[in-house]
């Protein structure tokens, strides 16, 4: 697979080609969930937060782990096949999801049947979208895939001013630029899958992926917990806060997103070290710059946001100092990958993925909002220690 292979350039050049783009997308985003939480509410937009997050971590637990899988691409000889089996399952499971979260939304819940169709378009195409994504890159076609991902906030963007301008529900335009997006990705990797690989070897070959990010998705449910625990005030300010922050995780994306490929195709444990260690020293940077840039989004955050979520801004500190720290676990878990150790990996997420969920659902208890944002970062800074610690004990970097 040769000719997939651009090594021109230095691993730096290529985290902050990809982190330029994301930074240049998550502007455009933000801006997008700006408009879209001031048009629909706090309690609007927290049940929109609620059902998307919940749809996209049935997806990660039905997906079988095919999105850290197609980030491995490269250390096989069937890559071509494997892609396009990968992206059959992730594509069923993600229409299949989408589907079902409709009809019990509006059945069930008691959600508006327009509300209920745009969180199911929502799922359904970020769920297909993001998948393509990590096949581009898993494959080194990081430049469509950088392109791709600045026309996912032009095309949603489009859809909700378009759904403004008619009057209906923001949500649903919304959605249907993210399915505008979704069927352009699809469009633009196709003529590089060609073949077709057994599902049941593609899945068995996958679980180990499909361990690891099942639990690390059940941060998502963040949202949803701190629904349950809490005033449907602190949800709203919570859901808000988190959505407006989440473009920020580009950090952590593409740490993972680009070493994992690198080390995937390293020819010997030494260039492997060499990759990683120069991955240390750029994670370090991101730390740094999120920590410093934490006390300001606690002002600008609310101010987005607007007169309603102006309690918010402890919560927007939390968020982005934890960006900083997943960014540095993601080095970590691109390591356990690239050395085929997803399942070691998975082992060690089933401790602290569930022990982050709790720290949120205690501090959210209290209905206080600087110990939720405590919450929050205890959680991540937990994590990095134990990966740390695992990692030098099983890999010895």
């Amino acid at each position: 697979m040769a000719h997939y292979i651009d090594r021109g350039d230095s691993l730096y050049r290529r985290i902050t080609a990809y982190f330029s783009a994301r930074v240049v997308a998550a502007g455009l985003q933000a801006i997008v969930l700006i408009v879209l939480a001031r048009a629909l509410g706090p309690s609007a937009f927290g049940t929109f937060a609620v059902m998307t997050a919940i749809g996209g971590v049935l997806i990660t637990l039905l997906g079988f782990g095919t999105r850290a899988r197609a980030l491995r691409l490269l250390a096989s000889d069937s890559t071509p096949g494997i892609a396009n089996t990968l992206l059959v399952i992730r594509s069923l499971t993600a229409i299949v999801i989408a589907t079902l979260l409709a009809i019990i939304s509006t059945t069930v819940v008691g959600i508006t049947q327009s509300m209920a169709l745009a969180g199911a378009a929502y799922v359904a195409a970020e769920g297909i979208r993001s998948f393509i994504q990590n096949i581009l890159l898993g494959i080194q076609q990081r430049r469509r895939a950088n392109q791709l991902e600045i026309l996912r906030p032009v095309l949603s963007g489009s859809g909700l001013g378009l759904a403004i301008w008619l009057d209906i529900n923001p949500a649903g335009g919304y959605a249907v630029g993210l399915v505008g997006i979704a069927l352009l990705s699809y469009i633009s990797v196709r003529g590089s899958l060609r073949g077709f690989w057994p599902i049941l070897a593609t899945m068995r070959s996958s679980y180990g992926y499909w361990a690891s990010t099942s639990l690390i998705s059940l941060q998502q449910l963040d949202i949803p917990i701190v629904g349950l625990v809490s005033s449907a005030t602190m949800s709203g300010l919570f859901a808000g806060a988190s959505r407006l922050s989440n473009p920020l995780n580009i950090a952590a994306a593409s740490i993972l997103a680009i070493i994992t490929p690198e080390l995937s195709a390293a020819k010997d444990s030494q260039h492997q070290r060499l990759v990683f260690l120069q991955g240390r020293r750029i994670v370090f940077w991101l730390v740094l710059t999120f920590l410093f840039l934490s006390p300001l989004s606690g002002l600008i955050g609310p101010f987005l946001l607007g007169p309603e979520y102006a309690r918010s801004g402890p919560l927007f500190v939390g968020l982005i100092v934890a960006v900083g720290f997943d960014a540095a676990s993601q080095l970590y878990a691109a390591s356990y990958y690239a050395n085929d150790k997803a399942r070691d990996l998975s082992i060690i997420r089933l401790g602290t993925a569930p022990m982050r969920l709790a720290l949120v659902a205690v501090c959210a208890l209290t209905q206080e909002i600087w110990l939720l944002s405590f919450g929050i970062i205890a959680g991540k800074v937990i994590e990095l220690v134990v990966l740390l610690l695992a990692h030098r004990r099983q890999i010895g970097w």
